[in-house]
């Protein structure tokens, strides 16, 4: 399974245990979303810990292409808080 990297921004203190977290997209807008924050650090994160931080969320890659200007992008599925997410990114270090 790949690992997307995120932007942990903040500790949801009116849901304990689960973090903002954001992401670029392949066309560079911010995509949020809401996580245990277990899923998303090997750290022990609460409301004093120091954000924005570095985390990683597991993800699927459910298919691969590269486009007409050489980038190669993938869509991507992942679970979060809320439900199955998906989105377009580009491949590169962010994803692993």
């Amino acid at each position: 399974m790949a690992e997307l990297s995120v932007t942990i921004t903040r500790y949801l203190d009116d849901r304990p245990g689960y973090v903002a977290c954001e992401f670029a997209d392949a066309d560079g807008e911010m995509r949020g979303f809401v996580a245990n924050a277990a899923a998303v650090s090997a750290q022990l994160l609460s409301a004093s810990s120091n954000y924005p931080r570095i985390g990683r969320i597991a993800c699927r890659v459910e298919e691969e292409w590269g486009d007409q200007s050489g980038l190669d992008l993938a869509r991507i599925a992942f679970d979060t808080a809320d439900g199955d997410e998906e989105s377009y990114v580009i491949l590169s270090s962010d994803l692993r």
